[in-house]
């Protein structure tokens, strides 16, 4: 991946929890079909223990602009042009953490730490394919589904996942994968330069996009830790657990 020069960005929505001078500053990226309004669980009770919350709609997610190009480093691209810089957490989720992860390496997204939620931080051509097939068919699951496969979500979150899916398109799916694989990430987590916290789905509840392989060839100052009960989306399924790490990681 070139990150030698910045592509052209565009201006993410975004939404905001918390008073303006609060102290303590966190973004929030969201994954493949989602939105920041799929964060409010978490942003909400962050905002509520002292934080400026900002969670982004990524482009082609949710009110962002549909562009031609989806590659990893756009995406990144986009989110240094989020706020004024200087954020004390940066975390994101699946897409939403390859994306942090690419920005943080490139120098583009400065943060005192990071938190990555299950990230997608290496696929295959194959993979890829699999995932293109399988997600696609998101954009259309009925909110009972969602609810009935995902037990643990709170019915808000629920709603909020169905009109962000419906929000996205096919050609926003294949394009996020088709443009970037096979891609790679890992090294690029060497690079970051703060503390990087990795939480990861139960195996026994779910296929992690994160494995213990990965995280054996996480450098120093990243760690990795499983989150029991939990399956990709463990900011839905869990957001307590979400919430203690960013506020960890804070020191909140």
């Amino acid at each position: 991946m070139d990150l030698s020069e910045r592509p052209v960005p565009v201006e993410l929505p975004v939404l905001r929890w918390g008073a303006a001078d609060a102290p303590v500053r966190v973004l929030l990226v969201h994954g493949l079909t989602s939105s920041g309004a799929v964060w409010w669980e978490v942003a909400d009770e962050l905002a509520r223990a002292g934080c400026r919350v900002t969670a982004v709609d990524l482009r082609g997610h949710g009110a962002a602009p549909a562009t031609v190009g989806y590659r990893l480093a756009e995406l990144a691209a986009d989110l240094a042009e989020v706020g004024d810089g200087g954020w004390d957490v940066v975390a994101g989720h699946s897409l939403g953490g390859a994306a942090v992860v690419t920005a943080a390496a490139a120098g583009w997204l400065a943060s005192r730490a990071y938190l990555l939620v299950d990230p997608v931080l290496e696929v295959s051509e194959a993979e890829a394919e699999r995932y293109v097939t399988g997600i696609t068919a998101e954009l259309t699951t009925p909110a009972e589904v969602f609810a009935r496969e995902n037990p643990r979500w709170h019915p808000e979150t629920v709603r909020l996942k169905v009109a962000a899916a419906a929000a996205c398109s096919p050609y926003v799916v294949e394009r996020c994968l088709r443009d970037n694989t096979p891609w790679e990430l890992l090294p690029l987590v060497e690079r970051m330069g703060a503390p990087v916290t990795v939480l990861g789905a139960d195996p026994a509840v779910e296929g992690p996009s994160f494995t213990a392989a990965h995280a054996a060839a996480l450098p120093p100052h990243a760690s990795f830790r499983v989150v029991p009960g939990c399956g990709h989306s463990v900011y839905r399924d869990d957001p307590a657990s979400v919430i203690a790490a960013v506020r960890a990681a804070a020191g909140v």
